[in-house]
């Protein structure tokens, strides 16, 4: 399975949700390759290839799409990703744990909510920025996501559905 992970502006945390991803899908014995652009040779023996993309060319390929961005660059990332086609998902990395901005990032994600099969907000991990690994509940729903073992349409910070 291709999964490409998609932003558009630099310190979104795209390596790091590539990661992560990466890493969980190793832990369940899955066979992961990352690579730091979409030109990788392709790799039959692995169960994930992972491209960490930044500004990108919209491709017909058959890949999940992974769109990471922060609140401030929501809208420009919304926008970019109609033009791509295939299975998309939706990330906003480093969401507030102050409740009026969680309200306001929730109210946003909701008006895109059609446009994604999932829409995860990701919330402010300092352990992350401190190269510290750390477990991250609403990315390991992501992957459940990815795996097809969950189908949640929106992912929330702090709640567990």
């Amino acid at each position: 399975m291709k999964i490409k992970v998609i932003g558009l502006k630099g310190g979104v945390g795209k390596t790091l949700i590539a990661n992560y991803i990466a890493q969980k899908l190793r832990e369940m014995n899955f066979k992961v390759e990352v690579y730091p652009d979409k030109y990788a040779v392709e790799n039959e023996e692995v169960d994930f290839e992972i491209y960490d993309l930044g500004l990108a060319r919209p491709d017909q390929e058959n890949s999940i799409n992974l769109f990471v961005c922060d609140k401030f660059s929501l809208k420009t990332t919304v926008d970019y990703s109609k033009s791509w086609n295939g299975k998309k998902i939706l990330i906003i990395n480093k969401v507030s744990p102050i409740p009026k901005e969680i309200i306001e990032e929730i109210i946003l994600a909701g008006e895109e909510i059609d446009n994604f099969i999932s829409i995860i907000l990701v919330p402010f991990n300092g352990a992350f920025f401190m190269n510290e690994y750390s477990t991250e509940p609403t990315l390991d729903n992501l992957v459940e996501i990815l795996l097809g073992r969950k189908n949640q349409k929106i992912i929330l910070p702090f709640i567990e559905i």
